[in-house]
């Protein structure tokens, strides 16, 4: 039964480098259960100031949380936004692109994706974005089901070779 639940989609603020912590090692955690022999954890915790510095700082970055009722951030949505010149090729871009979406896994089905992907698109109208663009590992199948859903198609592929197989 898909159960909606209210919540707040904000911008990340300083007072929030705990919880993007927290939810990122969750991503990661949730990404080695996915595919152990291809993903391991983070040799050592994300810092406080690794995270201001790369994810708060920039001008061509946002983090937004979603923030249930009890004030609890259960999804956080990390967005890069450049502009593509440098291919010869390819016509240029203004692009911004989901880094990382992550609902917990006991809030999911509940709206809170569909919620973040809508400030996604919010976030690429006010950047003029041509377009919205984002990665998905070829084994995480479930969220290739919701980006689908969500509208987005196959542009490119990255093939790779695992040498140790060999």
């Amino acid at each position: 039964m898909d159960m909606q639940t209210s919540v707040t989609i904000r911008r990340a603020a300083k007072a929030d480098i705990p919880e993007i912590i927290r939810l990122l090692i969750l991503l990661g955690e949730y990404h080695i259960k996915l595919k152990p022999e291809l993903c391991r954890a983070a040799p050592t915790p994300r810092k406080k100031k690794t995270v201001k510095k790369s994810m708060l700082r920039p001008k061509n970055r946002a983090v937004y949380l979603a923030v249930d009722a009890q004030g609890h951030a259960c999804g956080l949505l990390y967005l890069s936004k450049t502009e593509m010149k440098t291919s010869p090729v390819l016509l240029n871009q203004r692009i911004v692109k989901v880094e990382d979406l992550f609902v917990e896994e006991g809030m999911r089905g509940r709206g809170i994706g569909k919620a973040l992907m809508a400030q996604a698109r919010q976030a690429a109208k006010e950047y003029k974005a041509d377009s919205l663009t984002l990665e998905v590992w070829e084994y995480n199948k479930a969220s290739q089901r919701f980006y689908a859903n969500e509208g987005f198609t196959t542009w490119n592929k990255l093939m790779w070779l695992n040498m140790g197989e060999e």
